[in-house]
């Protein structure tokens, strides 16, 4: 059964902070056993890009958008970055299909055993 956008809460960003038992027990509190991350009782599998919607769509959406054409130095390459960012904050329903294709690779994850979720 997928998901809604609604029934997801993601947090993916590997900050130091969010590892400290502060935190770890408030999330235990608030999501019992549905936290998956580092230090938790589900760890997160190492080395899985293809459960990450950074991986598997952001970063390869942003560089179809920001590379158009050459940038002119860093600063024309970091406006780009930020005006294609806000961009999708104005368009819910391309990152509510990002999250919701998450999802179906982590229910075909289980499925296969923590096996490749990547066609082949």
């Amino acid at each position: 059964m997928a998901a809604s956008c609604r029934d997801i809460w993601w947090i993916q960003d590997g900050a130091p902070a969010h590892r400290r038992i502060i935190v770890r027990n408030r999330l235990a509190e608030l999501f019992n056993e549905r936290v998956i991350a580092t230090y938790h009782p589900v760890e997160w599998p190492p080395r899985s890009p293809d459960l990450t919607p950074c991986d598997f769509f952001l970063w390869g959406y942003l560089k179809s958008k920001v590379f158009t054409s050459p940038p002119r130095d860093l600063g024309d390459l970091r406006r780009r970055i930020f005006a294609e960012v806000e961009s999708l904050r104005q368009q819910p329903r391309v990152t509510c299909d990002a999250m919701r294709a998450m999802a179906s690779r982590a229910e075909l994850c289980v499925e296969r055993n923590g096996g490749h979720v990547e066609k082949r």
